[in-house]
């Protein structure tokens, strides 16, 4: 595989690759799916995986891991989120959305990390 194919320089001097993004909750596989950080402005351009750490049991119980074009993980940043057993006031626990512009993640979620997300909100609406 050429490198250079896989990455590039827009007009306005943004790098864009071509990367992927795996989506683990606890122990199980949601998916991957593509993804240029060169064009994901309200993810601020992030160039790294996501492990999300419960601040109650120490458990990281999600990752998001970007792998680059050369099929390398990229570092991790920690986003400190309650999991499902741990609820947070305020906050869906065990929602990979909940944090730091993870929302913005919303539009990259595979058909079956969506799901999980929407079932998590579902639950949350139901408690209120």
């Amino acid at each position: 595989m050429n490198p250079s194919a896989n990455l590039w320089q827009d007009p306005d001097g943004t790098v864009h690759e071509r990367c992927r993004l795996v989506f683990h909750i606890q122990s199980d596989f949601f998916g991957e799916t593509p993804f240029d950080p060169g064009a994901a402005p309200q993810l601020g351009y992030r160039r790294t995986s996501l492990a999300y750490f419960c601040p109650d049991c120490g458990e990281v119980w999600a990752r998001v891991v970007l792998l680059d074009s050369s099929e390398r993980t990229a570092p991790f940043d920690v986003e400190v989120e309650s999991c499902e057993r741990h609820p947070a006031p305020g906050k869906v626990p065990g929602s990979i959305l909940e944090g730091y512009r993870n929302d913005a993640l919303l539009q990259y979620l595979t058909p079956a990390a969506l799901k999980r997300e929407a079932l998590l909100h579902l639950k949350m609406k139901e408690k209120q």
